[in-house]
């Protein structure tokens, strides 16, 4: 059973990782934003598909199944830094909500999980997911600001750095 803690906690990590996105788009100029490196998407592109997930998983849940799959893919996202913020703002509203929600309610996960495969079902709950969230998230958000730097700016390099790792850095004897 999820307690409350891990229910926080699992709110928390999802909150913190859309407070580092909208860190890093107001870091970021329109040009950065939407700069594709050769082989990479663009800033606006990995965002678009965290904000993707994340708008799946808020369509979804209540159902008792979420597909990631089924991505909306909106391109203004992908170009607009406003637009981006305005999505992450309604993502940040929608967890503030969460705490209401029973976070141990048990989803089907429907998603492709391997090349020239059929999307797979799996089990999970609502706190998992969150934290899936969260991780994927980050994981992006590293990504984005590699992509920042390369287009010229100087983002803050925390921004995509896990958890995990900042706990395991400040564990270590100075």
């Amino acid at each position: 059973m999820t307690t409350a803690v891990q229910t926080q906690t699992a709110i928390s990590g999802c909150t913190a990782a859309v407070d580092r996105c909208l860190e890093l788009v107001s870091q970021t100029d329109d040009r950065a934003f939407s700069h594709t490196p050769e082989g990479h998407g663009s800033i606006g592109e990995h965002l678009r598909h965290c904000i993707d997930h994340f708008v799946c998983f808020f369509r979804d849940f209540r159902s008792g199944r979420v597909n990631y799959d089924a991505r909306e893919r909106s391109a203004d996202i992908e170009t607009d830094r406003a637009i981006a913020s305005a999505a992450m703002q309604g993502i940040l509203h929608q967890l503030s909500a969460l705490e209401n929600e029973r976070l141990d309610q048990q989803l089907v996960v429907y998603q492709t999980a391997a090349p020239d495969e059929s999307p797979i079902e799996m089990n999970s709950s609502l706190s998992r997911e969150l934290v899936f969230l969260s991780g994927h998230t980050v994981h992006h958000l590293a990504l984005m600001v590699l992509i920042a730097e390369r287009a010229g700016g100087a983002p803050s390099t925390e921004l995509g750095v896990a958890y995990s790792t900042t706990a395991h850095r400040a564990s270590r004897p100075s």
